[in-house]
């Protein structure tokens, strides 16, 4: 019934951006993850399906705090809160052609926000 949507991935910035050592493992999955969403926008675009790919940098998840308990040094992390924004604009129809079907950065989240506003108004970011 529905002619359209969106499909938002998850990788890293390991594997896309960054390389460190000892990380191949992790690097690979994530590198991987974002071939498929480049390779599924193509293939799902004349469907009107537009697949996104963000790559955040550390997020904090319980695998973050295993780690450090682990005694893995970590990146910083962020919250969750800080990034799903991301994925919800993402996902919706407010969605500009220019960030349709591509990996998007974490810091190009900051060019979403002047579309929210616009959509929103100031007051319903602020919450």
């Amino acid at each position: 019934e529905q002619k359209s949507g969106n499909i938002v991935m998850t990788a890293s910035v390991t594997g896309n951006i960054y390389f460190p050592p000892k990380k191949v493992a992790y690097a690979t999955s994530k590198g991987a993850i974002s071939a498929m969403g480049k390779c599924l926008s193509t293939e799902l675009k004349p469907y009107g399906i537009f697949v996104n790919v963000l790559t955040p940098a550390g997020v904090e998840t319980k695998m973050a705090e295993d780690l450090r308990k682990w005694g893995q040094q970590m990146p910083i992390t962020v919250p969750p809160e800080l990034i799903s924004p991301a994925y919800v604009f993402l996902a919706s129809d407010l969605v500009k052609k220019k960030y349709r079907g591509r990996i998007v950065e974490i810091n190009v989240i900051s060019d979403f926000l002047p579309i929210l506003q616009d959509e929103f108004g100031d007051r319903e970011l602020n919450r």
